[in-house]
């Protein structure tokens, strides 16, 4: 396995939070993280339709390939008859052969259309908000390896008890991932375009506020990876908080008391809200009559002195 390959596994296994079909699925088509929002339902059907015809595909090249390799050894000439002027002539009298050609050229088109299928799905997919192996493999150094720390601290706050029990509900913990995501892109192509191009004094000022957004973006998303790790070990401290029977029923009881208070609150703001929209608007009615009785009063005629 290359580096790049060895790379890509990593940011996938530190991405998947689970071990169920959708997270399986995700590995497989090579997904570190998905936009809040983002419906991969697409990928996955072009994924099961693409990835057997490609498997049918290879298996059509191979029977082919031997095949033909067959016919060559036991019947070169006949071989060279059939691929050359009497390729009509020949079809039907090697059937062999003919099996052959089809299987593989089947194959090869099998093979082009689940490759189709699953690289428009990706594309598709891309644009509506993945993000992929081949993008951490792609950023730049210090912007990938600060993602991956963030990855893999995100993996480990999934993976608490804390939050599997649901202690801190209600944090969109992808949609942080995917600021930091954003900000990776964005130092990809910062990085493509500073590197192409000869620099003019005309480009000078602009190269310069580039090379500061770039750097922004390696500084936000070091920021984030060490805030995301600083909370993983807050979690993992958490967790042999809550491993211990007496600490767990404090904690326990203490939740169960916050969420009465909050209740208890939620519930007189409530009360305090409602008693604001049953206020009669009385003055306004008031106010529309005696404006029409001056307007009134104000039309009517005057005497002349």
């Amino acid at each position: 396995m290359s580096p790049t390959d060895t790379a890509g596994a990593t940011v996938v296994r530190a991405a998947r939070d689970r071990t169920g079909f959708a997270e399986r699925m995700r590995e497989a088509c090579g997904i570190v993280l998905v936009a809040p929002g983002t419906n991969l339902k697409g990928l996955y059907a072009a994924y099961a339709v693409g990835a057997p015809l490609k498997l049918i595909g290879i298996g059509g090249m191979t029977v082919g390939t031997v095949l033909a390799a067959v016919c060559l050894v036991a019947d070169p000439a006949g071989f060279v008859s059939f691929l050359g002027e009497r390729f009509t002539a020949g079809w039907g009298e090697n059937a062999v052969l003919s099996t052959g050609v089809t299987a593989f050229f089947g194959g090869v088109g099998s093979y082009l259309v689940g490759v189709g299928l699953i690289g428009g799905a990706r594309l598709r997919a891309w644009r509506d908000g993945v993000l992929i192996a081949a993008e951490m493999v792609y950023a730049p150094k210090n912007i990938s390896t600060s993602m991956t720390r963030a990855l893999t601290a995100a993996e480990t706050i999934r993976g608490s008890v804390a939050y599997r029990e649901g202690w801190l509900a209600g944090f969109d913990l992808d949609g942080a991932l995917w600021e930091l995501a954003r900000y990776l892109r964005s130092g990809i192509r910062l990085r493509d375009r500073l590197g192409t191009g000869p620099s003019t004094p005309a480009l000078d000022e602009q190269v310069v506020q580039s090379r500061a957004a770039l750097e922004k973006c390696v500084v936000r998303v070091r920021e984030g990876a060490d805030r995301l790790a600083s909370l993983a070990d807050r979690f993992e401290a958490f967790d042999r908080e809550l491993a211990a029977p007496a600490r767990r029923a404090e904690l326990e009881t203490a939740r169960e008391l916050r969420a009465q208070r909050n209740a208890e609150r939620m519930g007189r703001l409530s009360a305090a809200t409602a008693d604001v929209e049953a206020i009669e608007p009385v003055l306004g009615r008031v106010a529309d009559r005696m404006t029409g009785v001056l307007d009134a009063y104000d039309e009517a005629p005057r005497k002349r002195d």
